[in-house]
């Protein structure tokens, strides 16, 4: 992937056969693109985030089969009266 300038002063990625991919960018936000189609993270800050995503995430599916059947009893019943 390369990023090029365009003529109306923007930025551009194009693949290796010269078929744009994204266009109207800022430089930065062009090359930024590309570290996320690459799989790169962007910053550090981004790469912590994205850990602790992760991290979450397993905790979540961790605890779901634990937390369904706590609050199994509940499920159906309404706090509304009819």
């Amino acid at each position: 992937m390369k990023v090029i300038q365009t003529s109306d002063g923007n930025w551009s990625v194009i693949d290796d056969n010269g078929t744009i991919l994204v266009e109207g960018l800022s430089n930065s936000a062009a090359w930024r693109w590309v570290d996320r189609k690459m799989g790169d993270p962007v910053s550090r800050s981004e790469k912590v985030s994205e850990w602790v995503w992760e991290q979450r995430t397993k905790i979540i599916k961790q605890e779901e089969p634990r937390l369904t059947a706590r609050f199994s009893k509940y499920r159906g019943s309404s706090s509304k009266e009819e």
